[in-house]
């Protein structure tokens, strides 16, 4: 019970926030930089493409502000990004402040199905090697 009420003070809520900034822009910057290589063990595994195959190449052109370069390696990923990056700066919000204060978009059942649904068919369309699926592979 002392260490929950030590991680949840203030002073610390606030260093162990800055140090998850730090983190986050010092992977950035390595990724941005070609420092950081992210391979994909289900290719090297299966020789098939998975829904992130592209991910780390389309972060590092996002980072660079080349949008459509990160379009090409992953197009998923780079539709999904905005909202995953909200929901990381909502989490660490709520953690620093100690309350939910940012909003959060609603997520029915339908569309939770539908998400899935659009991984999978991403998944199985940029493994056919005809065009214009092949324009989907990383």
């Amino acid at each position: 019970m002392k260490l929950k009420k030590f991680f949840f003070s203030l002073p610390v809520r606030i260093i162990l926030t800055v140090l998850a900034l730090l983190t986050v822009v010092f992977g950035a910057y390595l990724l941005a930089n070609g420092y950081v290589k992210v391979p994909c063990f289900f290719y090297e595994i299966t020789g098939l493409y998975c829904p992130g195959c592209g991910t780390g190449r389309a972060a590092r052109d996002i980072l660079a502000l080349d949008f459509a370069s990160a379009f090409s390696h992953n197009p998923l990923a780079v539709i999904f990004a905005p909202f995953l990056a909200y929901y990381a700066v909502k989490m660490l919000v709520f953690y620093l402040v100690g309350k939910d204060i940012l909003p959060f978009f609603k997520l029915s059942i339908r569309l939770a199905v539908a998400i899935v649904a659009s991984i999978f068919i991403f998944w199985i369309l940029r493994n056919i090697p005809f065009f214009p699926f092949n324009l989907l592979a990383p």
